[in-house]
């Protein structure tokens, strides 16, 4: 019924908790790659305004392409610096600072 980064704990998704993290840490700009129900992130999240930072999508084709496969897709979207890998659906509080 929805994306698994969708799902609360604590009072908000568990993307929400990352998000604030990144732009905590730095960054400012975000690319969330999607799959499955990818289009109810798009419409929570949005620009990324209301969190600070801002987000471009990547949305994967029906039967999704796995970590490795989404990256690749995305990598016009990543630029040429090198960039930070998420997973969306679990909590961490690594500190990305670092």
């Amino acid at each position: 019924r929805m994306p698994k980064p969708l799902l609360e704990a604590g009072g908000k998704p568990l993307i929400q908790y990352h998000i604030e993290a990144l732009r905590d840490a730095g960054f400012r700009e975000l690319v969330i790659n999607h799959a499955h129900l990818g289009a109810q992130l798009v419409e929570h999240l949005g620009s990324g305004e209301q969190l600070g930072v801002r987000i471009s999508y990547s949305a994967e084709p029906v039967g999704a392409l796995e970590t490795g496969g989404g990256i690749k897709r995305a990598l016009t979207l990543l630029g040429e610096q090198p960039f930070l890998v998420v997973n969306g659906d679990i909590w961490t509080d690594y500190p990305y600072a670092r």
